[in-house]
């Protein structure tokens, strides 16, 4: 579960015995659900007893390990890993090759995931993207706008190209892409007088911290469930 991608069948097989176990009264009878396990898996502050479900605990381990990639770069595991499929730099880019292992596979599938957690402080701009990288609000200006991958207009285009060479936004190229609501957003955020280069932190926690804990709530919302979806901020 720390670093492989369990099938789902698995991960259910798991959550129907800790139902087992949690409404049992004794090892001979089967017990009887009185309340819904998805209410019983939410938070404490939504009413649930802050259980989780297998499947979103596999991916909160999992992106620990991305985590690891992304901001340990002296770690010995992953300099092995970047010796042999790249650099941390690349890993949102990097492309699965067939005899690539299940662990490196498993890691690649989070990407997703773990970019939507990411949120970035502006530097030079060089490392983020303007589309799909979270840095000027809780959500990417492509899920914002409600545009599809193929209607974006350069979709590869990176913060930089906004800035101008006196560290100030470009407000007449930003209004070629953006409605003013959103410009006015981004004129907020404050550019560095100097050179610095870009950061990022986790968004779901209140430190910035990666913590398996936040991972898991947000990976809850990835798990189809029966009842109404439910959504909270953790920040």
């Amino acid at each position: 579960m720390q670093c492989y991608k369990l099938p789902s069948r698995i991960t259910d097989q798991l959550d129907s015995i800790h139902r087992e176990f949690f409404w049992k009264k004794f090892t001979s009878e089967k017990g009887l659900p009185l309340v819904a396990w998805d209410k019983i898996c939410r938070p404490k502050v939504l009413g649930g007893l802050g259980l989780r479900k297998s499947a979103a605990v596999n991916i909160a381990c999992m992106a620990k390990l991305v985590w690891k990639i992304l901001t340990q770069k002296d770690n010995f595991w992953v300099k092995q890993i970047s010796a042999k499929y790249g650099a941390p730099e690349s890993f949102f880019e990097v492309r699965p090759k067939p005899n690539d292992s299940w662990v490196w596979k498993s890691l690649l599938r989070l990407r997703p995931f773990v970019k939507r957690g990411i949120r970035w402080k502006v530097g030079n701009g060089h490392s983020i993207n303007f589309w799909t990288d979270c840095w000027c609000a809780d959500d990417n200006l492509q899920s914002l706008l409600n545009l599809d991958q193929s209607a974006v207009p350069d979709i590869d285009i990176k913060v930089s190209a906004f800035i101008t060479p006196d560290k100030q936004w470009d407000s007449s190229k930003l209004s070629q892409y953006l409605p003013p609501s959103l410009i006015q957003t981004i004129q907020s955020i404050p550019l560095p007088i100097t050179d610095v280069d870009d950061s990022f932190c986790w968004g779901y926690s209140d430190s910035g911290g990666f913590s398996t804990k936040t991972a898991t709530w947000k990976a809850h919302e990835n798990i189809p469930r029966d009842q109404p979806k439910w959504k909270y901020r953790w920040i």
